[in-house]
């Protein structure tokens, strides 16, 4: 839920916020925050960039989804 309101800010504001949730222990919590991001400007790229950067591979395959890359 606290993903999907910080979706109404813009993403430079709510990135922070929304990449830790991203990296939530629950599924659901990472799944609203990757696609609150990603639906945002510039969401594609904050997204590829995390994936990048990234050491949390729940975190990175939930991006990778959002993205439509799978996760193979």
């Amino acid at each position: 839920m606290l993903a999907k309101l910080l979706g109404v800010f813009s993403l430079e504001e709510a990135y922070p916020y929304l990449e830790q949730l991203l990296q939530d222990e629950n599924w659901w919590v990472r799944s609203n925050a990757a696609r609150s991001i990603g639906n945002s400007k510039d969401g594609r790229s904050r997204l590829e960039m995390f994936i990048a950067t990234a050491h949390d591979q729940y975190a990175i395959d939930m991006a990778r989804e959002v993205l439509g890359e799978g996760t193979g």
